[in-house]
């Protein structure tokens, strides 16, 4: 092993975005109908479609993250951690949006 303590993070943080996209049927099940009634954002339709985009999106961070393993095996140990913290920082970023309604 190149760096046991990446190893471990990196591998606890992708176990734990795979498992969440079991989840993730019934969070765009629920989004559907909530962002296509019109009464969520109803002043600002560009942040209702920024939102959804970003939910609709998510597993595509997660591809990203999956990346993680190839700095890893470049000794790119920063990048590395950077990679893995995307679905984390997406998260974030689309919770502050849905929190501004």
């Amino acid at each position: 092993m190149k760096n046991p303590v990446a190893f471990v993070v990196l591998a606890l943080l992708n176990l734990l975005y795979t498992a969440a996209l079991v989840f993730y049927p019934g969070v765009i099940l629920t989004a559907v109908r909530v962002l296509s009634g019109g009464s969520f954002f109803p002043n600002s339709p560009n942040l209702r479609e920024f939102s959804s985009f970003m939910l609709f999106a998510y597993p595509i961070s997660i591809i990203i993250a999956y990346f993680c393993w190839w700095a890893y095996h470049k000794r790119k140990f920063k990048l590395a951690y950077i990679l893995v913290c995307v679905p984390l920082v997406w998260v974030l970023i689309t919770g502050l949006f849905l929190l501004e309604a």
